[in-house]
């Protein structure tokens, strides 16, 4: 696998493979609703849904642009469980990652701004210089870290939380 490097080492890629497929065949709405405009190349760049990122299952990856959507419920509401969100989102950035996350409102009732979203951080990504796939070190790139919904049942919140 030409990624094979970027995501996991084999033991632990094989185990985390499992749980994917397991999450694949049970996907949200949200889930379900976005798939449909990200697959099959359709924003011009190869998704995958629920593939390993080192001990991370996100809910999207473009590993070419190196671009993870995650899609947040109201479990992901939780004091906790957005220190939690935030904390993944900037190890991943170190990564050389960009993390879009949503909520599932954002999908069901702001589509259009959601794949908006996701064309200009491609576009931004496709800008980027690329990553030598001959190692894991980055070469010096702006990495985002967006790690709040768009918005949420307690009102707006602030979407770019950190750049670097």
């Amino acid at each position: 696998m030409k990624y094979r490097y970027e995501t996991n080492d084999d033991a632990t890629y094989h185990l985390l493979l499992q749980q994917a497929k397991r999450m694949r065949s049970q996907p949200t709405e949200a889930e379900r609703t976005l798939w449909k405009y990200l697959k099959g190349n359709q924003l011009g760049a190869h998704f995958r849904q629920q593939h390993p990122i080192f001990d991370y299952i996100p809910d999207f990856v473009c590993l070419s642009r190196r671009l993870i959507i995650e899609l947040d419920g109201d479990y992901h509401l939780t004091e906790e469980q957005q220190r939690k969100d935030e904390e993944r989102s900037r190890w991943l950035a170190t990564k050389g990652f960009t993390v879009l996350r949503f909520s599932n409102d954002d999908v069901f009732l702001r589509l259009h701004f959601v794949l908006d979203k996701i064309r200009n951080k491609m576009k931004e990504n496709d800008n980027m210089p690329s990553v030598d796939n001959k190692s894991a070190t980055l070469s010096t790139r702006k990495k985002t870290v967006f790690s709040a919904p768009i918005s949420s049942k307690t009102g707006a919140t602030v979407c770019n939380i950190a750049s670097r």
